[in-house]
């Protein structure tokens, strides 16, 4: 029994972190699918905003689109650099499988690349110079986007491949302990509890056996003792009318009496008790 209960034990606590563990960790693969997704947005919403802000010829208007696109490249930036090292606040390990880190790698040029045209475009336009200059390097965020683009979907959907190949396995991992568990517990029931059930069976019908004995035997003690009782009234009534009615004595054969009935005694006068003479002695004195 013992043993019966610590392998069910271990085997739902297991199946327990087991899940707790693959929970966290879909937690964290659904945050990085996710960063990672907006990542394409984001690259998509720069692209957007700077064709916006080449066309701005009011400063009012311009320094708000330069603010605006400062902070996207910023978390766009902090996005990228988290997905690429690892960060542990948002739980996005550092270790990489072998596919996603050549991705990274292949990606690495086209993110230095925007980063660098972005940051040179909105210096010019913080300082309103190099106009022919920023139109070429609209063209090259314009041309360098798309690269960009293509190359976030490989890893975003190397991302959604990873994590749907974890939840199968997490699949396959609770059928096979939800297998082992109902393995154990198919021979505890074998080895364990049909053996223990049978024995406790035979002992309840033995109880019953000897119940049933005990009763009987009761029974027979009882009607024994009823026929004792009665014999032994039989015998003290008998007694009492021999004690009652006959004149009778035992006597030795040197003439000592041994006992003398009640009547008897009465009749010759003799005490059992204060006299023991003969019974010869007794009668002579008696007419």
């Amino acid at each position: 029994y013992l043993f019966a209960l610590v392998t069910i034990a271990v085997t739902v606590l297991l199946s327990q972190l087991l899940i707790q563990y693959n929970l966290n960790s879909q937690l964290s693969d659904s945050r990085i699918i996710n960063i990672s997704g907006k990542q394409r947005m984001l690259s998509q919403k720069l692209t957007k905003e700077i064709l916006v802000l080449n066309f701005i010829t009011d400063s009012l208007h311009k320094e708000e689109q330069i603010n605006k696109v400062s902070k996207i490249i910023s978390e766009w930036k902090f996005n990228h650099y988290s997905l690429v090292n690892g960060n542990d606040s948002l739980g996005f390990p550092k270790e990489k499988n072998p596919i996603q880190t050549q991705y990274f790698e292949n990606i690495k040029p086209n993110f230095d690349i925007q980063l660098k045209t972005i940051t040179a475009f909105l210096d010019n336009k913080k300082q309103n110079k190099n106009e022919q200059e920023n139109q070429k390097l609209v063209q090259i965020i314009l041309d360098n986007g798309t690269v960009f683009l293509s190359k976030m979907n490989q890893i975003v959907g190397e991302y959604d491949k990873e994590a749907r190949e974890k939840v199968t396995l997490q699949s396959k991992t609770e059928y096979a302990i939800l297998v082992f568990t109902l393995l154990v517990l198919l021979l505890e029931f074998i080895f364990i509890f049909k053996p223990t059930n049978k024995k406790v069976e035979s002992l309840i019908s033995n109880l019953l056996s000897s119940e049933r004995k005990a009763i009987k035997l009761a029974q027979d003690t009882e009607i024994i003792s009823e026929a004792k009782e009665n014999s032994v009234k039989e015998l003290k009534s008998l007694n009492y009318a021999m004690e009652k009615t006959l004149l009778y004595c035992r006597i030795a054969t040197d003439g000592t009496i041994i006992h003398i009935g009640e009547k008897f005694s009465k009749l010759i006068h003799y005490n059992p008790f204060l006299s023991d003479k003969k019974f010869g002695q007794v009668l002579t004195p008696v007419e």
